[in-house]
């Protein structure tokens, strides 16, 4: 009774682990990546990092969100670009969503079926987008996947470079 108890909860802790993260697009939720820390290349937003996250749509479509902690008076506007390897660039327009929460500026754009298929296999390396600043001038900015540049494996005493998050794994984990 007691094996079968302690396993009973094991598997309710995986289950409760792997069904954690979810994005909420009005009533319906979608389960979704982390938030991946991508880094600003200008820090002139008062941050150094923008979070980045996916869900899983419907019928093989997607979305993608951006969040950042702003100053009063400036929200995110206009299309995103998503830059992968080989100059594959995703234009996303589609916007589904944008808010301000808790000093917070949000923007969810979908992912038509062929590009969201398509970063499941290759890494995001780098993601634009801009804001409308309190004046009503709009500035781009880029932020790039690779904040943990540089690693050192104690194992095997070698220096080796981090070329960022997976974020291909991670999205095609929600598949899972």
């Amino acid at each position: 009774m007691k094996k079968t108890s302690i396993l009973s909860f094991l598997l309710l802790i995986a289950f409760i682990v792997k069904s954690q993260n979810y994005l909420y697009v009005g009533t319906k939720s979608y389960v979704s990546t982390d938030v991946w820390n991508f880094r600003l290349v200008d820090t002139s937003l008062g941050t150094s990092t923008i979070g980045v996250s996916v869900a899983k749509g419907s019928h093989g479509t997607g979305y993608i969100l951006l969040s950042f902690k702003a100053p009063a008076g400036v929200v995110l506007s206009g299309n995103m670009y998503v830059y992968l390897p080989f100059n594959n660039i995703i234009k996303l327009s589609n916007l589904i969503a944008n808010d301000r929460v808790n000093s917070h500026t949000k923007r969810l754009y979908s992912i038509d079926s062929v590009n969201y298929e398509l970063m499941k296999y290759v890494r995001i390396e780098t993601v634009r987008f801009s804001v409308l600043i309190r004046n009503n001038k709009e500035e781009t900015f880029t932020a790039k996947n690779n904040i943990n540049t540089f690693e050192h494996d104690s194992k095997t005493n070698m220096d080796w470079m981090n070329f960022g998050v997976p974020t291909e794994r991670d999205i095609k984990r929600l598949d899972d």
